[in-house]
């Protein structure tokens, strides 16, 4: 996370996620014989945007920010350079670990469903299919090679308003997981009875499953049953006004 929203309150930062996304090209130089070590050159820029989903606002979050291009660049040795050069498995997490390792874009959680589409599973397949290009190409041997990689990677801290409106209320009321019948206390939205299930109980007193009233929340930061204003609840846990980004200097 950048360290302008580490000290964010709890509520906002468990709302808050970043999302990956990146793009780039292999270039790689064949090295004469086994003996001399194999590079791999990992740079290129990040672009860091901040976004917000507002309660109201459109279903695609809002760009707020976006910071200055900066650029990154580190040097890795290969310590297994034909596991690396043969093995897709080896090459993906390869790279993942050099990304995790590379300043600046390692400051970020690289996790693979953080990302729309998995870069080091995109650059491996490039890098394996390129090098068994090049084995057919000289009858079979097993070559290897310097590596040069040019990425861009974008990285959108995405802020959701909904999802810490649901925080800000569970941390007013009690959330319970239990086994209940259908009763006048069912879900106000789904009027479904469920096995076991997780509800929250609104400041005004009103409890629904947590699964129905996010998406409530999504349009409108009110108690679907009685009405009651819930926003106030959120500014005071997150120490921010409705439809801003907790922690961010800069922003419309």
């Amino acid at each position: 996370m950048p360290s302008s929203l580490r000290n964010m309150p709890p509520v906002a930062a468990a709302a808050t996620e970043c999302r990956l996304s990146g793009e780039g090209d292999t270039k790689r130089d064949i090295i004469p014989g086994k003996d001399h070590k194999c590079f791999v050159r990992l740079h290129g820029d990040l672009i860091l945007s901040y976004r917000l989903r507002a309660v109201g606002g459109p279903k695609r979050p809002t760009l707020l920010h976006q910071e200055p291009t900066r650029r990154f660049d580190k040097l890795f040795e290969l310590f297994d350079a034909d596991a690396f050069f043969q093995s897709y498995l080896a090459c993906r997490d390869a790279i993942h670990q050099m990304l995790e390792q590379t300043p600046l874009v390692g400051d970020f959680d690289l996790a693979p469903d953080n990302w729309d589409d998995f870069l080091p599973h995109d650059l491996a397949m490039l890098m394996v299919r390129a090098v068994r290009h090049d084995t057919d190409e000289h009858g079979g041997v097993t070559l290897r090679y310097n590596v040069d990689m040019d990425l861009t990677i974008l990285v959108n801290i995405v802020y959701s308003e909904p999802k810490a409106l649901l925080l800000a209320c569970e941390q007013r009321a009690t959330v319970t997981r239990c086994l209940f019948a259908a009763t006048p206390t069912d879900c106000p939205i789904c009027m479904e009875d469920s096995d076991t299930t997780v509800r929250v109980r609104l400041p005004c007193s009103h409890s629904f499953h947590c699964d129905c009233i996010l998406p409530w929340f999504y349009k409108v930061a009110k108690c679907p049953k009685c009405r009651h204003d819930l926003g106030k609840y959120l500014v005071a846990a997150t120490d921010t006004p409705m439809g801003k980004f907790p922690g961010l200097p800069q922003q419309p």
